[in-house]
């Protein structure tokens, strides 16, 4: 029988997190659902840990790869999912219990909106809550911060896979915002929501951010921002707000990272 919810997840060298994430998935009050895991080619302990959990719950299925990286290995959960929704959850965050319950319902309920998240609690390595994340609730507000910042986490999204058929999957072209591209994308067709109560958590210090790589997040970030303007989707004068990305460049790490905390961090 197909699955209402389609959970994908990617995971390389993720063993020191990766039960803790799983768990979260399997504890949910909402039961229907498939759990694709892509393995991108892990070295570590992850494909024993992986084993382990395919032969407790048939829900999960595992795909083992070389490594090609976050981008192609979700588009490769994407093609395998037979779920109605497709839920996002990274290999070291959480999703608490009535998550997909109340974004399923919610979906359920508001057919005009393609893509729900919510906001999320921030953790930090032994899964202290140092803060949250809080994003704009409803379409019209979500719409006027998609222009200068991703408003969505991606480990507390849930879509229709419908929407994915007109947009494409994630753009193999982006290395990393490739979220924040997609969520772009969609919103030529479809609404977009988060939900106001905290259903998740953000684990702060995966892997230390260097200066060279908050570089490149910046830089795929503009491009997505440009993109949307040559695509109308904004009138050409809201080009000024990507005036504040292009400052980002010559801003030193520790001052964009304090500006990031201050945007959406609480």
């Amino acid at each position: 029988m197909r699955p209402k919810v389609s959970v994908i997840m990617s995971v390389y060298n993720g063993q020191k997190y990766l039960r803790q994430a799983i768990d979260s998935v399997l504890n949910q009050s909402f039961r229907d659902f498939e759990f694709i895991i892509i393995d991108d080619g892990s070295t570590d302990k992850s494909p024993q840990i992986l084993a382990k959990y395919q032969n407790k719950d048939s829900r999960i299925r595992v795909v083992h790869q070389r490594n090609l990286g976050l981008t192609k290995s979700l588009n490769k959960a994407i093609k395998l999912a037979r779920g109605k929704y497709l839920a996002r959850i990274d290999a070291d965050d959480l999703a608490y219990d009535s998550r997909f319950e109340k974004q399923v319902r919610f979906l359920e309920k508001h057919p005009k909106i393609g893509l729900i998240g919510s906001r999320v609690n921030i953790i930090d390595e032994k899964g202290k809550i140092i803060g949250k994340l809080s994003y704009p609730i409803e379409d019209h507000v979500i719409r006027k911060h998609l222009i200068w910042h991703n408003p969505f986490c991606h480990s507390s999204v849930m879509l229709r896979k419908e929407v994915i058929k007109k947009t494409g999957s994630y753009s193999e072209s982006f290395i990393c915002a490739q979220d924040y591209d997609l969520w772009m994308r969609i919103s030529k067709y479809t609404q977009l929501a988060n939900l106001p109560e905290i259903l998740g958590a953000w684990r702060s210090g995966k892997e230390a951010i260097t200066s060279r790589r908050n570089f490149y997040q910046i830089k795929a970030n503009l491009r997505v921002q440009k993109k949307a303007i040559k695509d109308d989707l904004y009138p050409w004068y809201y080009a000024i707000f990507l005036l504040r990305t292009c400052l980002l460049f010559i801003f030193p790490l520790w001052l964009r990272n304090l500006i990031k905390k201050r945007t959406v961090w609480k």
